[in-house]
């Protein structure tokens, strides 16, 4: 994950940060506005991280009914 954060965020072309809260507020949005809603992962089974955990969830309840 910290790999895929360092090319698709900070190393992006024209990415700099005035200061750390600058850098902290840019590392949030992406994590919270694209990685874990929108980015597929294949070792989720093609979904996003807050989709296998919606699924994971939803399971866990099934089971317990």
């Amino acid at each position: 994950m910290w790999s895929t954060i360092k090319i698709e965020l900070m190393y992006w072309p024209g990415t700099t940060f005035a200061t750390r809260a600058e850098a902290k507020h840019a590392l949030i949005r992406y994590l919270d506005g694209w990685y874990n809603p929108r980015r597929i992962q294949a070792r989720l089974g093609g979904l996003s991280p807050d989709e296998y955990e919606d699924t994971y969830h939803r399971a866990q309840h099934d089971d317990h009914r």
